[in-house]
């Protein structure tokens, strides 16, 4: 499976208000990793980096190194892998053009591209990627 920056950010944050639910549903697909590996897709990681070092996203934002650290410990889990990115370019651009895309969903798409290419169910709290992927594809977490 893939995981939203959402998920990431809200297990990370103990101030996030998702905090509870990613971090039980994350411990609980880590011990199923060896059936189900998690993928972590590269422009997510950076994303993650970049929202919890925000201090306009958080009044006590986290120093890059707590999050780096987070990041090196959930990679160095067996199952966790990285996705190479590139293979999703043709789904990319057809989703974009399919679904007419703009501003905000271009990252969705491009994440659900990422999932659909290698037929992976996406993990998030945004329920606006059923608008890119089929429903048994895809795991809203509220």
């Amino acid at each position: 499976m893939t995981l939203d920056v959402n998920v990431l950010v809200a297990t990370f944050r103990q101030d996030h208000p998702h905090h509870y639910i990613a971090r039980q549903w994350l411990l609980q697909a880590l011990q199923e990793v060896d059936e189900n590996p998690i993928y972590l897709v590269p422009f997510v990681l950076s994303s993650f980096l970049r929202i919890v070092s925000n201090k306009r996203v958080f009044v006590n934002p986290s120093t890059i190194e707590e999050a780096w650290n987070f990041l090196n410990v959930l990679q160095s889990i067996e199952g966790v892998q990285h996705i190479i990115l590139g293979e999703e370019w043709a789904t990319f651009q057809k989703l974009c053009l399919e679904n007419n895309a703009k501003a905000n969903d271009i990252p969705d798409i491009w994440l659900a591209s990422v999932s659909i290419q290698y037929n992976q169910c996406l993990v998030s709290f945004d329920a606006d990627f059923l608008k890119f992927l089929p429903a048994n594809k895809f795991l809203h977490l509220i």
